[in-house]
């Protein structure tokens, strides 16, 4: 060993995650309060520097930014119409939101995906065992 120190950097936390929440009929209750534990579980496993929420049925309902360590104590639900998620895709691009990592809570019976990925990693998580997969990212699914 030599004892030189060389500098590194820690990061603690996984930068800023926008959550995407289907909040259209064919979501029930249920799948939505566990969707809001999932947000926070998120929150205290990852610790990520922010989470945005995006809820959207037709289309975006509500936009909330919480800073890291902050509780997400519920989340609005409005709108209850039909499925689309391009129009989350879209805002995040039309505001220019940072997003190190995507997390879209559904029951995926989506018809409008965007054509192409974003440049940014997006996992899709199910509340309905028997749905499709995504047509891109990564699909998991949820058990309630």
């Amino acid at each position: 060993m030599t004892g030189i120190i060389s500098p590194s950097i820690e990061k603690i936390g996984a930068g800023d995650v926008v959550v995407g929440i289907d909040t259209s009929g064919s979501v029930t209750r249920k799948e939505l309060k566990f969707f809001l534990g999932e947000i926070n579980a998120i929150s205290e496993d990852i610790k990520p520097r922010s989470i945005t929420v995006i809820t959207c049925d037709a289309q975006i309902q509500t936009v909330r930014r919480y800073e890291q360590g902050e509780e997400i104590e519920k989340i609005e639900i409005n709108g209850r119409g039909g499925t689309r998620v391009r129009p989350v895709f879209d805002y995040i691009e039309e505001h220019q939101l940072q997003v190190d990592n995507m997390v879209y809570l559904s029951d995926l019976e989506i018809w409008d995906y965007p054509e192409n990925p974003p440049h940014y990693p997006t996992l899709w998580v199910s509340s309905y065992l028997g749905s499709k997969e995504a047509p891109w990212g990564d699909t998991t699914y949820l058990t309630t």
